[in-house]
């Protein structure tokens, strides 16, 4: 009962909905989705009439309650021109009705295989997607982030803009905003053919579950035709079969009939890569739907360059339609063949110019070949005086270090020597304190005359060299051992 008083503004009487689908009329019927029945139909809401698309929940084929109030909360919080939106429900007597802009293009996966879409228009839609998605994964710091789990071509719906529009939330996830998050499922859900595999086996959703579900949609868009194709008399999904055309460099065979004489080269190389890229078996080397945005802009600019190109220059007409599709390929490879190499000539001849700082005008005299030979020789000559003069310069540099090394290396050993003879003269005069202190104990016999004389000198402020106290103290040690054996008894 609270969610249904937190979307109170958005409930539409079931009466006015079985007046705006003429009591679902089958001649409004549209499709069946995992949802249940779409009709259309003409509503007065909000004092206008306005053509909607109605969702009736038919709780045999699937989905239920939860799903129902989470598509509610998810469109009425989450708003972006490339979601589609919601505009109320219905809750009343066992039914549940969800009602929507109607969107006349409807669905992308009912123009995949025709020739309604040109290749740049496909680009777009694609964009448009992104985009979406890309909200959804980062709508804002105050928003929840969202998994899609559903992301496959007939959950985009077009608009009478050919705009693309997410639908269908009702299998989404929310997540902590600003933070990576994880969900555990025991039992996966999502389409057959669109499901990431790492989802699949263990189970994990992240938000690189929806970006390989997305990569198949790029394929789908490219080749025109569903996850699951028909290929050499076998059934397999379209992933793996892109996967292994772009790998081998033949994608060229499974594009659709018609697309590829529309395509630029940069643009088809820059689609299929990031498309690639999203069905990578590692989840942390897929894209981000940010950098999908960016890149498909990219090959959208690659597309519209080109085409301004074809209309300029003469060497990259299109082919005639009477030509095969393998004649246009070796004609156009060829001249972007000739075209990349005039481009690498152009490129090292700039950068030889701005090597001597000077301006080089293209020559294609006879003596092109002279005045080339004459350029290597004179950077030959440069590279070899610049080595002679560094070898120079370094020897020189050594010479200095050395003779600092030798100078700081001398006044280090001298350092350390006063240290040396300061420390044997202390340790000199310690041992004579002690032994001065422990006069009775045999074996350590002291001289008084000397312990006197040592008090006096250090009375005085005098220091005997450290050589000779550590003599005399060893002098004494000696006579006083030999005084010991001599007590003993024979």
């Amino acid at each position: 009962m609270s969610a249904i008083k937190e979307f109170e503004h958005l409930r539409i009487p079931l009466k006015a909905i079985k007046l705006a689908t003429n009591n679902f009329d089958d001649n409004n019927y549209i499709s069946r989705g995992g949802f249940g029945k779409v009709y259309k139909g003409e509503l007065i809401h909000l004092g206008k009439s306005m053509t909607v698309a109605v969702k009736c929940l038919d709780r045999a084929f699937g989905q239920g309650n939860p799903e129902f109030w989470k598509e509610i909360m998810m469109l009425s919080r989450y708003k972006h021109q490339n979601l589609v939106s919601l505009l109320g429900f219905c809750y009343e007597d066992g039914e549940s009705i969800l009602v929507y802009e109607y969107l006349p293009n409807k669905s992308l996966n009912m123009h995949l295989s025709s020739n309604d879409l040109s290749w740049t228009q496909r680009l777009k839609i694609c964009i448009g997607a992104a985009k979406g998605l890309r909200y959804l994964h980062d709508p804002g710091r105050t928003m929840q982030r969202v998994l899609h789990r559903d992301i496959k071509s007939s959950n985009i719906l077009l608009d009478d803009n050919w705009n693309a529009k997410i639908s269908d939330f009702g299998l989404a996830n929310f997540g902590p905003a600003n933070q990576e998050f994880t969900f555990l499922f025991t039992h996966p859900v999502g389409s057959f053919g669109y499901c990431d595999p790492a989802y699949v086996e263990s189970g994990f959703l992240t938000k690189e579950s929806d970006v390989y579900s997305f990569g198949v949609v790029l394929f789908e868009v490219l080749c025109g035709r569903l996850c699951i194709v028909d290929y050499n008399d076998n059934r397999r999904f379209l992933s793996k079969l892109a996967q292994s055309c772009y790998e081998e460099n033949r994608l060229d065979t499974i594009v659709q009939d018609g697309l590829l004489e529309q395509m630029s080269r940069e643009c088809l190389r820059k689609f299929s890569t990031i498309a690639y890229q999203c069905l990578h078996k590692d989840r942390t080397q897929r894209p981000t739907f940010t950098k999908i945005v960016r890149e498909l802009e990219i090959a959208l600019q690659f597309q519209n360059q080109d085409q301004s190109t074809f209309q300029r220059n003469d060497d990259f007409a299109p082919i005639t339609p009477s030509a095969s599709k393998d004649e246009y390929l070796k004609d156009t490879l060829a001249a972007y063949r000739s075209a990349a190499a005039d481009a690498a000539a152009r490129m090292q001849a700039a950068s030889r110019a701005r090597s001597f700082k000077r301006r080089k005008k293209d020559v294609e005299s006879s003596n092109t070949e002279e005045e080339a030979r004459s350029i290597i020789a004179a950077m030959r000559i440069q590279n070899c005086f610049r080595t002679w003069k560094t070898r120079k310069d370094f020897l020189n540099k050594r010479h200095q270090i050395i003779k600092i090394q030798t100078i700081f290396r001398g006044h280090q050993v001298r350092r350390e020597y006063t240290k040396i003879v300061w420390s044997v003269g202390v340790l000199g005069k310690a041992i004579v304190r002690w032994r001065s202190k422990r006069r009775g104990h045999q074996g350590l016999q002291v001289d008084p005359n000397n312990v006197e004389k040592d008090e006096n000198q250090e009375n005085n402020g005098m220091e005997e060299p450290a050589g000779e106290h550590v003599e005399k103290s060893v002098v004494r040690s000696d006579s006083g051992l030999a005084d010991q054996v001599e007590k003993e008894p024979a």
